[in-house]
């Protein structure tokens, strides 16, 4: 192929490749959206568009041939190719900050969460989120197989065993523990974090059982999925006697900040791959109002997709309805975030940190596959204690 024929055919190759699928999105959400909201992502996706142009043009004859050999001109069939390639149709690093940045600038936070409601709506569709009828746990506590997303049935996992393993001594006491789930979902986290709490405490001879308290609402502001958690509640109060789970239809920042201003205050508060579908100085106030709705000793536990190199923003934005449509930090972002509200003992999991603190909490069998799929960069999971208790 001379370069005549490169120069010539390049915009249509783009356009055909990586922003055929773009379009493909666009498609499925005209008409869903109002026609202001569709114009600023139309708007993301044309700079995203003349940013990949300039970060393609350096591909050398050879690689740009190979593309060609991928593509299908048809608007509605596209071939990917492997996202590891450094050729491929992944997003570069530097691109994936520049949606982030884009969607900071360019949408409102009500403009984020109709976009979310959407991308939830997809999840649910193809049972991402898991059936609300199953109990996903055996009655020795182990999870049956990797259902829903591997990574976040991960950090569903690591919170319910931190959750306990933080207030054990208050069980052993009788006392009731308190959690707050913030973006509940179907009730996945929810599960998790009962079926550890209960778990655990039937193999401590110090507890009876039969006295356990365990007090947990979960806000979803998505009615589909907030109806299938009550399903999923319902399931979870059969089996595990003396728990209370209240599903609140809602939006998990301004309810944060009514429990915020009033005098109920929780032992945990969990917010599992919510957090990005909320703009920075959204999420900001939801962990300064997270705090104040703590105990002292209370554990705010968050996990999320890691910034531009996550799987979800390099890979699946170019082929599902969520990867513009959230705003994502890393790790270290979310520790300054958590240290900006107050939290102190700030852990953060990410390329096998913390890989002892783990071993206690998971247990060995769990922990490096845990660890594993963290090293890819798919999220990260971040700790922060209201006051100065912490775990040994």
């Amino acid at each position: 192929m001379d370069d005549g024929i490169v120069e010539e055919h390049l915009d249509k190759i783009m356009w055909n490749g990586e922003f055929n699928l773009y379009s493909w999105v666009l498609k499925k959400l005209e008409g869903e959206i109002s026609v202001e909201l569709f114009g600023k992502i139309k708007g993301i996706y044309d700079d995203l568009y003349e940013m990949y142009l300039k970060n393609r043009n350096n591909l050398d004859k050879t690689e740009l041939d190979k593309q060609l050999g991928n593509l299908h001109d048809n608007f509605e069939e596209v071939t990917l190719i492997d996202p590891d390639d450094k050729y491929g149709f992944a997003f570069q690093d530097d691109e994936c900050e520049r949606i982030t940045e884009l969607v900071e600038e360019r949408l409102s936070q009500s403009d984020l969460s109709a976009l979310s409601n959407i991308a939830f709506e997809n999840w649910r569709k193809h049972c991402k989120l898991g059936d609300p009828k199953e109990i996903y746990f055996d009655d020795d506590g182990k999870r049956r197989g990797e259902v829903y997303v591997p990574h976040i049935s991960h950090a569903n996992d690591f919170f319910g065993k931190e959750i306990y393993n933080r207030f054990k001594e208050k069980i052993q006491a009788g006392d009731e523990i308190r959690v707050l789930d913030l973006g509940a979902g179907t009730g996945g986290t929810t599960e998790a974090i009962v079926n550890w709490v209960y778990t655990l405490a039937k193999n401590d001879e110090k507890i009876d059982e039969s006295k356990l308290k365990l007090n947990i609402i979960g806000v979803e502001f998505n009615q589909n999925l907030a109806s299938d958690f009550e399903i999923k509640a319902n399931k979870l109060r059969e089996k595990y006697k003396g728990v209370q789970i209240e599903v609140m239809g809602g939006d998990m920042a301004q309810y944060v900040s009514q429990i915020a201003q009033g005098d109920r205050r929780f032992d945990a508060v969990a917010a599992s791959y919510s957090i990005h579908h909320l703009k920075r100085e959204t999420r900001q106030e939801l962990m300064d109002n997270a705090y104040e709705s703590l105990v002292d000793g209370g554990v705010f536990l968050r996990a999320d997709p890691n910034g531009g190199k996550s799987e979800i923003n390099r890979k699946y934005f170019n082929f599902t309805d969520e990867g513009t449509f959230a705003s994502f930090d890393t790790g270290d972002v979310s520790a300054e975030d958590l240290t900006g509200a107050g939290f102190e003992g700030i852990d953060v999991l990410k390329d096998a940190l913390y890989k002892n603190r783990l071993n206690q909490l998971l247990g060995s069998d769990v922990v490096d596959s845990l660890v594993a799929d963290y090293r890819e960069n798919k999220g990260y999971i971040s700790v922060g204690i209201k006051g100065n208790r912490v775990v040994e």
